[in-house]
């Protein structure tokens, strides 16, 4: 550490196309398993690309107060 700072992690947070928890993706992470797979909220068909990182069954306002889950696009 160049000016003698100490940094402290105090904890994670992880909502991903692998997992809604940060223990759910890093598994996922450790199977090697990837999130990438053809796009499913809309038909990609006549798109230059089909595949993407989803994030699929997430509901914001189970994790989110009302105000920033309005905030998002879905």
């Amino acid at each position: 550490m160049v000016n003698g700072s100490r940094v402290v992690v105090t904890g994670t947070g992880a909502i991903t196309s692998l997992g809604h928890t940060t223990r759910e993706t890093w598994e996922a992470v450790k199977a090697g398993r990837s999130g990438v797979r053809r796009v499913q909220a809309f038909d990609p068909s006549g798109m230059p690309s089909q595949v993407a990182s989803e994030v699929v069954d997430f509901k914001p306002e189970t994790r989110l107060d009302r105000k920033e889950a309005r905030r998002m696009s879905r």
